[in-house]
C-alpha cells in the first residue's frame, strides 16, 4: 500500500520554513499589554480583518500574548535556529521549540 500512496503525500516541510511561519504567526498574534496604542493596533486588526487578510486569518486563533511571552517564544525560536545552523536534528529543534514555546504559553 506504502508504494500506491507516494505519488499523492506531499514531504514534510523543511524546520526552517515551519519556525519562519510560527516566527510570522507570534509576530503578528495580538497584544495582551494595554498600552494607549493598542486603540489604534484595534481599528488596524478590524479593517485587517474585513479585507480578509491571510495572514490575520492565519493568527486568529493565537491568544493575546505579553511582551514576556512574546521574548520567551522568539528565544526559542532563535535558539533553534543557531542550533539548526550548527548541524542539530531537525525533529528535535521542533520538539525543543514546541516544548519551550508551551512553558511560555503557560
Amino acid at each position: 500500500m506504502r508504494p500506491a500512496l507516494n505519488p499523492i503525500c506531499l514531504p514534510p516541510p523543511p524546520p526552517l520554513q515551519v519556525l519562519l511561519q510560527l516566527q510570522e504567526a507570534l509576530l503578528s498574534a495580538p497584544s495582551a499589554a494595554g498600552a494607549s496604542s493598542a486603540g489604534a493596533d484595534t481599528d488596524m486588526q478590524q479593517d485587517d480583518d474585513a479585507a480578509g487578510d491571510a495572514d490575520v486569518d492565519a493568527v486568529r486563533g493565537l491568544p493575546p500574548l505579553t511582551d514576556k511571552q512574546r521574548a520567551l517564544a522568539c528565544e526559542a525560536l532563535a535558539a533553534a535556529d543557531k542550533d539548526l545552523a550548527d548541524g542539530a536534528n531537525d525533529f528535535v529543534q521542533l520538539l525543543n521549540v514546541a516544548a519551550r514555546l508551551q512553558q511560555a504559553m503557560a
